[in-house]
């Protein structure tokens, strides 16, 4: 083909081979067809050279081109154009835990005060100023010191990294919720997706306004909504005539109660077990302040544990096979409220571990249920989001 062309479709650049023959053909008609270009002469050499350079070039335009293309620039391009969207890439965030710190005096823990987890983990004081204590038990809020998802478990070995006389122990009495779990930052895949879903901000439809503007707010990492029509009781979702339900996982609540009372139309009902308030201040024509409290109710996502079984049959009888890292690919894939979870889905990641070894009888259920195991696969519910931890996994080595 000849140089690149602009087509509708954006660039269409040529392949090194067609660069070669271009120069090739080029120089022969210059110092003739007998002219020695095999790849072990010197001639051929630098034609594959300057091939190289300028299938170079023509790949940098492509690229510059896709750069101005939210769907498929990267990186800082991407973090310049998704600006005209009026978004921006959601940052890491660091989890949060709270700790019960003993004394026997009253102290002070700087700003810089850090503790360790028995994972090897660091968590720092949360506070940006230093924390008094009383002599006895008292709760401190900690933060993880890397960013992204850093857990804690009830009834981890804390010890003191930065050693401060007078506490007597550090003790983890509660598990991090999904709230306080810190996350990592927004990729450029998921960037896009939330893009392509902001575009609905200005859309007649009150529900795809409302979950595009949800899912802009930082932190949100997972929604749905559900909307009931008509004019009588919906048993299935367990919605009011003419109601609005909203199960979003993450975001800051009074930001989601602006979003809700903004956009839902007058008289719709809402469900949800957080219930928050939203004033509006409103001026009288004298210049008084006539405030209007709203009540808006939504909810959190219901996580939930499943356990997973699978057998494993080598491939050769001596293979090595790294079962924990079979679990750790199957514990990564990510899960949506109120999907259907197919147990079949689960063998791609799992086989992303390795190519040594067949799986088979797939199977699932909820953790504790004391249900059987499923090989088809497990509604989650309306405000249900699964999670598989590598604990719960079981991997049977067949002989």
């Amino acid at each position: 083909m000849p140089a690149p062309e602009f087509t509708n479709d954006g660039i269409i650049i040529q392949t090194f081979q067609e660069v070669f023959d271009e120069i090739e053909e080029s120089l022969r008609l210059i110092y003739g067809y007998d002219l020695a270009l095999d790849q072990d002469t010197p001639d051929g050499q630098r034609i594959a050279i300057f091939a190289k350079i300028i299938l170079d070039m023509q790949s940098f335009a492509v690229q510059l081109r896709n750069s101005y293309d939210p769907d498929l620039a990267e990186g800082v391009s991407l973090d310049s154009i998704i600006k005209l969207a009026g978004i921006s890439r959601n940052p890491a965030t660091r989890s949060q835990w709270n700790l019960e710190v003993t004394t026997d005096r009253p102290l002070t823990l700087d700003i810089d005060y850090k503790v360790r987890d028995e994972l090897g983990q660091i968590w720092e004081i949360a506070s940006l100023s230093p924390v008094d204590l009383p002599l006895g038990t008292t709760t401190v809020t900690f933060q993880a010191e890397n960013f992204g998802q850093v857990t804690g478990e009830v009834g981890f070995a804390i010890t003191q990294v930065t050693v401060v006389i007078g506490v007597v122990s550090i003790i983890s009495t509660v598990l991090l919720g999904a709230s306080s779990v810190g996350l990592d930052e927004e990729t450029d895949e998921e960037l896009r997706v939330r893009r392509n879903k902001s575009v609905r901000n200005p859309a007649f439809s009150t529900v795809g306004s409302l979950f595009a503007r949800v899912g802009d707010l930082l932190g949100v990492s997972d929604l749905v909504v559900y909307e009931n029509k008509e004019s009588v009781f919906d048993p299935i979702l367990s919605l009011n005539p003419h109601s609005i339900w909203l199960v979003v996982d993450g975001g800051v609540n009074s930001e989601i109660t602006e979003i809700l009372v903004k956009n839902k139309t007058a008289g719709t009902g809402l469900k949800g077990s957080v219930i928050e308030t939203f004033t509006e201040d409103l001026l009288r024509p004298d210049g008084s302040i006539f405030k209007l409290v709203h009540e808006v109710r939504f909810d959190r996502p219901v996580i939930t544990d499943l356990d997973v079984q699978v057998d494993l049959t080598k491939k050769q009888p001596l293979d090595i096979i790294d079962e924990a890292l079979i679990k750790e690919r199957i514990s990564e894939t990510k899960h949506i409220i109120g999907e259907f979870l197919e147990s079949a889905s689960l063998y791609e990641p799992a086989f992303t571990a390795g190519d040594n070894f067949l799986l088979s009888n797939m199977a699932i259920r909820v953790t504790g249920s004391g249900n059987p195991f499923v090989e088809t696969g497990l509604d989650a519910g309306a405000d249900v989001k699964f999670k598989i931890e590598v604990a719960n996994i079981a991997i049977t080595v067949l002989p």
